[in-house]
């Protein structure tokens, strides 16, 4: 389970789900600073993509030019960076998933520049972007996908009809 639960260092109240469509919203807000955020999911082909609407910073002293998301993460599956950096790998073996694809844009259509770390003490992924340019609001939006894995054969012969026979147990796959 994954949600949003802090906006630069401000909790984000709960919220009841509201589906629109193949899309389900959580409209989260801090009743101290103003700000409000929609926590949004979506199934799609590629895999399901979680994203947040940024509608403003609100009252918040936060660091001039320093967007900082924190969201919660609920698992007993393995967590950690993936080896370039830029997604965060959940789980071990053959059943793995991966959260990345970051992406963000403000209201006039432009990139803003963001990145993603764990913070496995915390339980908590953290998308930190600068937001000195951005016009609000702002739209963050990564997509959590299975990790499969491709095999081919060594030598690739023809016609050796690599794949003909498989057999899994557990995390181990043989090929024949």
């Amino acid at each position: 389970r994954m949600r949003a639960v802090a906006l630069n260092g401000v909790a984000l109240a709960p919220a009841e789900p509201k589906a629109k469509g193949a899309r389900v919203e959580y409209r989260r807000a801090s009743t101290n600073s103003g700000l409000m955020v929609t926590e949004w999911f979506e199934n799609r082909k590629e895999g399901l993509e979680q994203g947040f609407t940024v509608d403003n910073l609100g009252t918040m002293n936060a660091e001039p030019g320093t967007f900082r998301l924190d969201i919660a993460v609920e698992t007993e599956l393995a967590m950690e960076t993936a080896d370039d950096g830029r997604a965060i790998v959940f789980g071990r073996g053959a059943n793995r998933f991966k959260y990345d694809g970051l992406k963000a844009w403000d209201a006039a259509d432009k990139a803003v520049p963001c990145e993603m770390n764990l913070d496995i003490p915390e339980s908590r992924i953290r998308i930190v972007c600068d937001v000195t340019a951005a016009q609000f609001p702002l739209t963050i939006d990564p997509i959590l996908t299975s990790m499969q894995t491709k095999l081919t054969a060594s030598d690739k012969a023809a016609g050796d009809d690599f794949g003909f026979s498989v057999s899994v147990a557990g995390d181990v796959a043989v090929v024949g």
